[in-house]
C-alpha cells in the first residue's frame, strides 16, 4: 500500500492532481483497489492489468516519473526499459537496483518504507538532467553487453573448475 499512500500524499499535501497508472495484476490487487476506493482516489488511481510489453512501453513513455517501491528487487528489467524511454525512476535502496540506480544522477534510490519521503522526492526532482542521464546510463545494459558479462562470469566460473 505504500505507492498509494504516496499518492494520497501527494494529492492532499501538494494538492496535486497526480496519476497513478498500475499495470499488472496480483494477489493484492483487490486490497489496492479498496484502498483506492476507501481514500477518494479513484480519479487519480488506474489500474491498467496485463499489457502486452509494447504497451507497457507506450505508457512509460507517457508518464513523467516511474516508481517502483518494492522491497523483494534482484534486478527488474521494467526499470531498465523505463530507463531507456528518458523517464526518471524512483527505485526502492535494494537489491539490484543499486546497481542500475546512480541516486540523483540517472533516478533515484528511496526508502521503501518512508511515504513522505519519496512523495517529496517525487514533488521535487530536477526532471531534465535525470532525463538525459538515464537514457545514457541505459546502454551499459544492451544485449550486447549484458551476453559479454555472462559469458566473463561463466569462464570464471569454468576456469575455477
Amino acid at each position: 500500500l505504500g505507492l498509494l499512500k504516496v499518492i494520497k500524499i501527494i494529492k492532499e499535501k501538494y494538492d496535486s492532481n497526480v496519476v497513478l497508472l498500475n499495470i499488472g495484476f496480483g494477489p493484492d490487487t483487490q486490497l489496492y483497489d479498496h484502498f483506492v476506493k476507501q481514500n477518494n482516489l479513484t480519479e487519480n488511481v488506474h489500474f491498467l492489468g496485463k499489457l502486452k510489453n509494447e504497451d507497457v512501453i507506450r505508457v512509460i513513455k507517457m508518464c513523467d516519473c516511474f516508481l517502483l517501491t518494492s522491497y523483494n528487487v534482484v534486478f527488474d528489467l521494467v526499470v531498465l526499459e523505463a530507463l531507456a524511454c528518458g523517464i526518471p525512476v524512483f527505485v526502492s535502496n535494494n537489491g539490484g537496483n543499486k546497481e542500475i540506480i546512480q541516486d540523483g544522477f540517472n533516478g533515484y534510490l528511496i526508502p521503501e518504507h518512508d511515504e513522505d519521503f519519496i512523495a517529496n522526492a517525487v514533488m521535487s526532482f530536477d526532471r531534465t538532467r535525470v532525463r538525459t542521464n538515464a537514457r545514457r546510463s541505459v546502454q551499459q545494459y544492451s544485449l550486447k553487453a549484458m551476453i559479454s558479462n555472462y559469458e566473463k562470469i561463466y569462464e570464471e566460473v569454468i576456469g575455477k573448475h
